[in-house]
């Protein structure tokens, strides 16, 4: 129990006028930017959905061109989820942290925390598998040459 209260005194900061401003419009931008990459990836997959072959004249040969806007549609789709995934967890961040500092509540700041920490670990976690599948890539045109 005495450890718990060092560790409390420790870390026990007070929030200022300009950390709680700050923390509010680091809350809002969140929020927009949450929202904002939502719709995008909505509407690049009904992009992709919609996508319709062009049609290509080239020396009097007609030919079918695949036009697409976000690779397969099981790509757009997969890349859909994750960006909502990704996106949840920063939309929380931003309504929790707003709510907790209007309203001088712990918990909610201590939640919008921990949606801001999974956010950043899914992050990271996805550009590592980027990077990995990167370098495989890289070592095979290596291997071809």
């Amino acid at each position: 129990m005495e450890n718990q209260q060092t560790n409390s005194s420790l870390f026990g900061l007070q929030l200022n006028t300009v950390s709680k401003n700050s923390l509010i419009t680091i809350a809002q931008w969140a929020t927009i930017i949450a929202v904002v990459s939502t719709v995008s990836s909505v509407i690049s997959l009904i992009e992709a959905i919609t996508a319709r072959p062009k049609v290509v004249n080239i020396e009097g040969f007609s030919y079918d061109v695949e036009q697409s806007t976000g690779g397969n549609m099981v790509g757009a789709v997969i890349g859909l989820i994750i960006v909502f995934l990704i996106n949840y967890f920063l939309y929380m961040f931003g309504k929790k942290t707003k709510k907790a500092i209007e309203n001088i509540d712990q918990g909610d700041l201590n939640s919008g925390f921990s949606n801001l920490k999974a956010y950043f670990q899914i992050t990271g976690i996805l550009l590592i598998i980027v990077l990995v599948f990167f370098l495989i890539a890289l070592m095979g045109m290596a291997s071809m040459t």
